[in-house]
């Protein structure tokens, strides 16, 4: 069936957070100091390196996290991808690497979800994680930058990071440091994860849920959880440690704390003590896996504090109101959202038009052409009035007209009133809607490349057009 077709085969109440591996991958690579070279969607795999390789021998690599929703609308969203690029790009230049630039990063993150559709969960069940790396793939004995990098992404549909558990319990480890001054905690180096697993796995086996490390050069303040950031709610102050270099920025961190402030929450970033956490009312972290999640009871030494989760708590509510963006719930007023320009499916009541295949196309190709248009993706799905009537722009295509900007759509609606004494009328009113066109419109772009094929004013690169031998 359609349905069936419109998925993979998941098991999506079941899904945890642990890797589900899906069809396709991106990869691409290039020579240190050379400009980002495009890359390709291959079948998910193994790759293959040299013993040699920077990523191998000196850990010469970066990774991001981010997720794709699916809305209940059927539209696939992404969380904020230009903030992970960003975020690359600093980690690049941190670890002296050629990072893709942020619109690259994008476009790569955006096709890679694309191939990979069907694994998106259902709206409500989950997400699609993403995760890039860029590592050092080229040979290098001496300690340097590689002489070649490979920019990689793949996914995996994933639930919730902490399954089952109604808030975290917390360790504080006053033995090991994460991170110290000068060197890599705030960016996002692969190296700064596996010295955590050992305390990790220590807390885990005396039950804890995760650990909380202070900073290395007092051992006095909180930094981070070992894959999260960390919040403390006293009276009507959100405070959370600064990130100053030891501590990674996290867009899921940044995106709360702004929401905090906008329900009249004073939030700060600054040292906050262990005796501080101590004494908080309420606890709790923020990270791309777990997106909001309630401390239920921090352990320090041999004291124990339990905090306030539950419906009431701040930490519910955040995670809601992120939530309710993400997956398209509420209006997204902020443009934390990126959204995919969508066509209705060909599924046996439409027709599959040619030119409509050929636009869909090129509506792709200009992502790697035009920085106004990167954001521009294609997607095949039910597209609802109520969508219709929210576009930014309309346009048509087909043989006769090729390209055609739709100026206005008009929708005739029935409107119930009911008259004391009168009885009950239906009366109908016209709502009329009005799109963009013109020069800048999308429509006019696509019109001109494929008018610009078919007339031989530029090169068909794409085998569309077939010649005709002999004289006119």
């Amino acid at each position: 069936s359609d349905a069936d077709e419109k998925y993979a085969d998941v098991k999506w109440d079941e899904l945890g957070f642990s890797l589900v591996p899906t069809d396709y991958m991106y990869v691409a690579k290039y020579k240190q100091g050379e400009s980002f070279a495009e890359g390709e969607i291959v079948p998910y795999g193994d790759i293959s390196m040299s013993p040699c390789a920077g990523i191998l021998n000196y850990g010469q690599g970066l990774f991001e996290g981010l997720k794709a929703y699916r809305t209940e609308d059927g539209r696939i969203t992404l969380f904020r991808p230009d903030q992970n690029a960003l975020r690359m790009q600093t980690g690049a230049d941190r670890l002296c690497m050629t990072p893709p630039s942020p619109d690259q990063f994008v476009e790569a993150v955006k096709q890679t979800v694309l191939a990979n559709n069907k694994w998106v969960p259902p709206p409500g069940k989950g997400a699609l994680y993403i995760r890039p790396l860029l590592i050092g793939t080229g040979a290098v004995l001496g300690v340097a930058s590689a002489p070649e990098y490979t920019f990689l992404i793949y996914t995996s549909p994933v639930g919730n990071y902490h399954k089952g558990s109604s808030g975290l319990n917390l360790k504080v480890d006053d033995k090991h440091r994460r991170a110290h001054s000068g060197g890599t905690g705030g960016v996002k180096s692969c190296t700064n994860y596996s010295p955590v697993v050992k305390p990790l796995l220590e807390a885990k086996s005396s039950g804890f849920s995760d650990v909380l490390f202070l900073d290395a050069a007092t051992g006095k303040n909180i930094e981070e959880v070992s894959t999260c950031n960390i919040f403390i709610l006293k009276g009507n102050i959100v405070s959370t440690p600064p990130t100053s270099g030891t501590i990674l920025p996290g867009i899921t961190r940044k995106s709360i704390s702004k929401l905090a402030s906008d329900i009249g929450y004073q939030v700060q970033e600054r040292d906050v003590s262990v005796e501080e956490l101590l004494e908080a009312e309420e606890v709790f972290c923020t990270g791309t896996a777990m997106v909001v999640k309630a401390v239920e009871t921090v352990t320090f030494h041999e004291k124990k504090v339990k905090y306030k989760t539950g419906e009431e708590a701040l930490s519910t509510k955040l995670h809601l109101m992120l939530t309710n963006i993400q997956m398209g719930v509420v209006e997204d007023n902020k443009g934390w959202m990126e959204n995919i320009v969508s066509i209705p499916p060909t599924s046996g009541n439409i027709l599959p038009g040619i030119t409509r295949k050929s636009i869909s196309e090129l509506a792709r190709d200009i992502g790697y052409q035009e920085s106004r248009f990167v954001n521009v993706e294609v997607e095949e799905r039910d597209v609802s009035v109520e969508e219709l009537l929210e576009a930014e722009e309309i346009f048509c295509a087909g043989t006769a007209m090729v390209v055609k900007a739709v100026e206005t759509f008009t929708k005739t609606k029935p409107f119930h009133q009911i008259f004391p004494n009168f009885g009950s009328y239906i009366f109908m009113f016209e709502c009329r809607i009005t799109y963009k066109i013109g020069e800048e419109a999308l429509s006019t772009k696509l019109h001109l490349m494929l008018t610009n094929i078919q007339l031989g004013v530029v090169e068909d690169n794409k085998g569309w057009v077939v010649e005709i031998d002999g004289s006119v």
